[in-house]
């Protein structure tokens, strides 16, 4: 069975992905309870991605419609740039994989 929800701010959110995939590829849950949604690093720090459940009030409030968007962070694990935003798990693995 697909595992893809997990509980954010106490409800279920969707990632739209089996999380042991993520697992699998080396994501590591970087979630911060502030943050408008869950999100993961790659085994390097260097790229943080937001899961965006577009079911999620939150997430229609601010009117995303991509459930994927991909950061660089500097050495620092600060924000540096975004590397683009997907609707697609592979496209968004693919995009981290490149930027590594």
């Amino acid at each position: 069975m697909t595992n893809t929800k997990v509980k954010w701010h106490n409800e279920d959110y969707d990632l739209g992905c089996d999380i042991s995939k993520l697992n699998e590829l080396g994501f590591n849950n970087s979630s911060y309870h502030n943050d408008l949604a869950p999100s993961y690093m790659n085994k390097k720090e260097n790229i943080q991605i937001f899961f965006l459940d577009s079911n999620h009030s939150d997430i229609i409030n601010e009117g995303i419609d991509y459930k994927f968007s991909v950061m660089k962070l500097n050495e620092h694990s600060e924000y540096d740039r975004t590397i683009g935003t997907t609707n697609s798990f592979n496209k968004m693995v693919e995009m981290v994989k490149s930027h590594e």
